[in-house]
Formats: structure tokens, sequence, C-alpha cells
């Protein structure tokens, strides 16, 4: 007869196993000892500030540029609805579609 109880007991057990089984194995070959730790992180500087300048003096540069160029739209002008009409009518199609909320 099938019982419940006996068949979670038996996952749990072979579970146990298996992890046990897998621990040696790690210990085995050495998986678990200490020479597998994080290294130090070095916190000296690897570059020197002399040799950064220069790309900081061509970041500020650009950011300086970047600050004083400033784009201009005032000169930008929309057609009139006449002269798009009239554009339309001298390819043989309306343009009234396109200005229906006008």
């Amino acid at each position: 007869m099938y019982d419940p109880l006996r068949v979670k007991v038996k996952v749990v057990s072979y579970s146990a196993v298996a992890f046990l089984f897998g621990l040696g194995i790690a210990s085995g070959l050495g998986w678990t000892s200490k020479s597998h730790a994080m290294p130090l992180i070095e916190e000296t500087t690897q570059i020197s500030p002399e040799t950064v300048r220069p790309a900081l003096d061509l970041s500020q540069a650009f950011t300086n540029l970047a600050d004083a160029v400033t784009p201009e739209v005032s000169g930008l002008s929309a057609p009139s609805r006449d002269s798009v009409l009239k554009w339309g009518n001298r390819l043989n199609f309306t343009c009234d579609v396109m200005y229906d909320g006008i």
C-alpha cells in the first residue's frame, strides 16, 4: 500500500546522503580549504594623476564647449496652410487630410 510519509522520508534521506556525498567529494578535491578565499583588494592607485590629467582637461574643455554652444530654434518657420495646399494641388492631390483639425 502507498504510504506518503514513507515516500517523504525516503526523499529526505536520499537528499541528505547526496549532500554528504557531495561534501565529501568537495573536501577530497580541496575545494573547502582557505586557499580559495577572496583575495585582498589593493587600495593603491594604479595610474598616476599626471597620466590622467590630459583626459580630464579634454573632458573639461568639452563641458565648457557644450555650455557655450546652445541650439538656436527661433529661425525655424512652418509653411502656411495655403502654400501646402498649393503644392498639393500642383501634385494632383489635396492636403486637406493633413489639416482636418485646423
